[in-house]
């Protein structure tokens, strides 16, 4: 692992294999940013393979997971057992059994880091491994094809995209605050809390792109007082003809979503009146934005993404979530796709499996999620 400040070198290849645009983010982020943000998200990965290996009972992944939790925040806590994780698992790829092999390093690496960057990387492990604990208490045992299991209320979908999402803005914000303009004239607690709002609006997006697979792996997110108020049971959603009594509650969350995004948005692009928000010479820490005259990431041998400072993640953010959420309005016609239409087409491009209109004004997106 490099020094403190510097880029985490040796875990270059096994970002690039987790997350290629993770790996690529974190390229155009300052140095002295680089080590935390990237060893929190190896981290966070790790303990996300173990939530999502279904093929695992899960008392064992919960186990798992706490005792992950435990070593992560108290360098003297047991070990926790891995070997089940290490192996040949259908949900784990092959650069997550990498990853899974050398926790152990990543987690030495945590306890050699520098104190503040160390208590904010056990802060929003703490609060992501809650997440993926409360996830499995509430949907470890539903299974394809039997009922659907639904978040209660509006609150609990607010934690849960905190809890997941929203503590990472929040993670973010405080390291690059500390580590780039620790001095600068902004209202802390507002940026925070847009920092937070930004995490919740990408998880929201990802919430409303996946409720056709959630419904099938008997998951729902939508919670199930609004549904019940729309006369839906949770198991109701699979069926297409609800989709004129859903779309009110899918619209009213991808609304919401919108939100969040414009106010994480607007306080990284500084455009709150009367206050200077993030320094103009930190274009590179803008919500992992490059620099207003654009900026190519490319590897050798690939096509180079070339993108302006408005319609660079953001942009592709936002393409996503118009194309995922408000083309078609509900997920239901997201497997119907367009007659006649082949992915590769010129005109049309593939979004979650339906073939789409490619409309040729649009940003080319890139297709890791979000």
């Amino acid at each position: 692992m490099a020094s403190d400040g510097g880029s985490p070198r040796p875990w270059a290849a096994l970002l690039k294999e987790v997350s290629r645009s993770f790996h690529l983010t974190l390229r155009v982020l300052p140095r002295s940013v680089r080590r935390p943000i990237g060893l929190a998200y190896l981290l966070a990965r790790a303990t996300d393979t173990v939530a999502d290996a279904a093929s695992l009972p899960v008392d064992l992944r919960r186990r798992t997971l706490e005792s992950l939790r435990a070593r992560i925040l108290d360098a003297t806590a047991t070990p926790p057992g891995l070997e089940p994780f290490q192996g040949e698992v259908p949900e784990i790829t092959a650069g997550e059994r990498r990853l899974m092999n050398r926790l152990t390093e990543a987690l030495e690496a945590l306890d050699r880091t520098q104190a503040f960057d160390k208590a904010c990387i056990r802060s929003v492990l703490e609060t992501i491994t809650g997440g993926q604990i409360l996830d499995l208490d509430r949907f470890g045992e539903t299974r394809p094809g039997q009922g659907v299991v639904a978040l209660p209320d509006a609150a609990a979908l607010d934690d849960y995209t905190y809890r997941v999402a929203g503590c990472v803005g929040e993670f973010w914000t405080r390291v690059c605050r500390a580590r780039l303009f620790p001095t600068a004239r902004m209202d802390e607690d507002e940026w925070l809390t847009d920092g937070i709002r930004f995490g919740k609006g990408l998880q929201l997006i990802n919430i409303l792109r996946d409720l056709p697979r959630d419904l099938e792996a008997g998951r729902c997110y939508l919670p199930q007082d609004e549904l019940a108020r729309a006369g839906l049971e949770p198991a109701d959603l699979r069926d297409p003809s609800v989709e004129p009594r859903l779309r009110p509650i899918h619209d009213a969350w991808r609304r919401r979503a919108e939100s969040h995004l414009e106010a994480g948005v607007a306080d990284a692009l500084g455009q709150r009146a009367g206050d200077p928000d993030l320094p103009r010479n930190q274009h590179h820490a803008r919500v992992g934005a490059p620099p207003q005259d654009g900026l190519v990431i490319a590897e050798p041998g690939e096509d180079a993404v070339t993108v302006g400072l408005e319609q660079s993640w953001y942009g592709q953010v936002r393409t996503r979530c118009e194309q995922t959420v408000r083309f078609p309005q509900c997920p239901f016609r997201w497997r119907e796709g367009i007659a006649g239409a082949q992915p590769g087409d010129q005109d049309v491009d593939t979004v979650q499996g339906a073939t789409m209109p490619r409309e040729p004004d649009r940003l080319r997106m890139i297709r890791d999620p979000c």
